[in-house]
């Protein structure tokens, strides 16, 4: 997926550019031919020197240029700060620092790429909204602490249709959009790495992403302080396969699902988090048709008024492995609410201090659903740990509290 053909540039030349092109002109056409002939008269000790020389620079910049083989992607940039530059496949590097300089809070800049490349924003504040059309380009920044891409509330910070993109190592805020405020993807398949998407906001669904169509992989991703006027405050997903390892989702909002909602795709948490995520269904994750597996993470401190307070499946299944959900709140369902033949099953995992109004404080099942435990603990749920309600099936190994009669078990 990753653009690897013009990597060699990206961390050497590229971000040595500052201004105008004439500059790296003449630096590149600078011969000294004295030092040449100077060289050539050196003893051979001399020359055995200025080989390892060689040799170590060169294994330097083979370190320098390496694509991450563990991710595929370009690694982080390693530019001069207060810099910007674009290199389009097998072309040479342009300074863009000028135009991303014009970019103000209210006012940024407009940006389309549509041809392959690398996009490089070193350490600043960049005004911007970014679009890619058709295009395979990744857009690569210093860090989170280091390289900011603000939209200042006018359109979305990045958006993208079609072909692939890699986004790595920048914070994107203040995007203000109908759908994807932070980032609205259509039909793309994208790698996130080190991120922070923050205080965005959708006047429909998808507050921080709005993903519709195509794989996801999302590796130390934050989602925060994203709201959706609809669904989806931290994140809206359509898509196919989502996988992420460290991401965390904390406080986000929306009228429905405030932490991220999924429809019909699979979708893979790892040491993750969800935590103090809010809407009026569904606080923390929401599964519509879709699969969900959370393996040694937690989801904790996530409110709705209404079902599922750490988590809402509907007609779709949630599995939990080594995985803690706690301190959740909701009216039915505190941890989860299962309901449309939903299906729940929880290995060596923990349901603690979750409450309900109503029914479930750890879990609701409704609608025909079943909910199996395996080695997992339930304490201090409110007003019992399970509520069974026309369920098909339930199990579990562990102390729990409920009882049964002719209408149900609570």
């Amino acid at each position: 997926m990753r653009l690897f053909a013009y990597i060699s540039l990206l961390l050497g030349a590229v971000c040595a550019t500052k201004w105008p092109e004439d500059t790296a002109s003449k630096a590149d056409t600078a011969v000294d031919t004295d030092a040449e002939s100077d060289a050539d008269s050196d003893s051979d000790s001399d020359s055995d020197s200025d080989s390892d020389s060689d040799s170590d620079s060169d294994s330097d910049s083979d370190s320098d240029t390496a694509v991450d083989e563990a991710t595929g992607t370009v690694p982080a940039a390693d530019c001069e700060p207060g810099t910007v530059t674009w290199e389009a496949l097998d072309q040479d590097a342009e300074d863009l620092t000028a135009a991303f300089s014009a970019g103000d809070f209210g006012a940024p800049v407009a940006w389309t790429l549509e041809e392959e490349g690398v996009l490089t924003l070193c350490d600043g504040t960049w005004y911007a909204s970014i679009t890619v059309n058709e295009a395979s380009v990744d857009i690569v920044g210093a860090g989170v602490e280091k390289t900011t891409v603000s939209a200042g509330f006018v359109g979305s910070v990045i958006t993208a249709r079609g072909r692939d993109l890699g986004l790595r190592d920048l914070r994107l805020i203040e995007g203000v959009a109908d759908y994807g405020a932070g980032i609205n993807l259509d039909g793309v398949a994208a790698t996130f790495i080190g991120l922070e998407i923050a205080d965005n906001i959708a006047y429909e669904s998808g507050g921080g992403l709005y993903h519709d169509g195509g794989d996801l992989e999302m590796t130390d991703v934050t989602f925060s302080g994203n709201s959706a006027v609809q669904q989806g405050g931290g994140a809206w997903i359509s898509g196919l396969w989502v996988e992420g390892d460290g991401v965390t989702l904390s406080g986000n909002s929306a009228y429905f699902y405030g932490g991220l909602y999924i429809k019909n795709g699979e979708l893979s948490l790892v040491n993750s988090q969800v935590t103090g995520n809010d809407g009026a269904a569904g606080g923390g994750l929401s599964i519509d048709g879709g699969n969900a597996e959370l393996t040694t993470s937690s989801v904790t401190d996530n409110v709705t008024d209404t079902n599922g307070g750490g988590a809402y499946v509907l007609n779709g299944s949630i599995t939990l492995v080594d995985t803690t959900l706690s301190g959740n709140q909701a009216g039915f369902g505190g941890g989860i609410f299962l309901n449309d033949y939903a299906e729940s099953e929880a290995a060596s995992s923990t349901f603690s201090n979750n409450t309900a109004v109503t029914f479930g404080g750890a879990v609701d099942v409704a609608g025909g659903c079943t909910f199996a435990s395996d080695a997992s603990v339930f304490s201090g749920n409110s007003p019992h740990d399970i509520y069974v309600n026309d369920g098909l099936d339930y199990s579990y190994d562990g102390p729990a509290t409920f009882s049964c009669d002719d209408h149900g078990c609570e």
